[in-house]
């Protein structure tokens, strides 16, 4: 039977030894999938984990991303398309999971597997509760995106017909409402946190100098 797909689950367990920051280790990794599509003419799917935020991309080196025709982000029950070669990037994909039984194990236990079916719209997450801070900052990245927003540039990370603002003039905004008789130290570090607790919780999104509301 021939080839049609081969798929490495995940990458890091895939280069036992290597590095996946180290631009050196990725072009062997993308100069192995090149000799599987060239030897096979098969496609080939590396499984590949984001870091801590999802909205900056894969782990690693961005080697992978550069050589890569399509880039797919799984998320909460949600295919994004991040990159395509010759296609449309940000197109959405919902999907629910089904599972079936594919029969008994030896001490009689049953094997499952899960179906992918698709769906009109995605599962929405449990969002977690903003709040101190993070409210704040929330309520004046919505108020500066209401007096100032534009609708942002479609890129292989935001989809078209986002509204949003520049990240300096979230800051900018956050700076008044938060106080200027502060210490401008403890300002900005009060920002960044509230930032972070926002990217955590699902509720913002950033690119580049570009942020908005999800």
């Amino acid at each position: 039977m021939p080839l049609g797909l081969v798929i490495f689950d995940t990458l890091s367990r895939s280069i036992p030894g290597g590095d996946e920051n180290e631009t050196k280790d990725m072009t062997q990794v993308v100069a192995a999938a090149d000799r599987i599509r060239d030897e096979f003419k098969a496609a080939t799917i590396y499984v590949h984990h984001s870091g801590k935020d999802p909205t900056k991309g894969a782990r690693g080196s961005s080697a992978l991303f550069a050589a890569a025709d399509m880039v797919m982000l799984i998320n909460e029950h949600c295919g994004t398309m991040e990159k395509v070669m010759d296609g449309v990037a940000g197109e959405r994909f919902p999907f629910s999971l089904e599972v079936v039984e594919l029969g008994y194990d030896c001490d009689g236990d049953p094997v499952t597997t899960c179906l992918l079916n698709a769906t009109e719209t995605a599962i929405a997450p449990k969002k977690a509760k903003i709040k101190g801070i993070a409210s704040i900052a929330l309520q004046t990245l919505n108020e500066e995106i209401a007096t100032n927003g534009v609708q942002l540039p479609e890129t292989s990370t935001i989809a078209k017909g986002v509204t949003g603002v520049r990240l300096d003039q979230w800051r900018e905004r956050f700076r008044i409402r938060y106080g200027d008789d502060k210490d401008s130290a403890v300002r900005a570090k009060a920002f960044w946190r509230a930032k972070d607790a926002l990217l955590s919780a699902s509720a913002i999104s950033i690119s580049d100098q570009w942020v908005w509301v999800l």
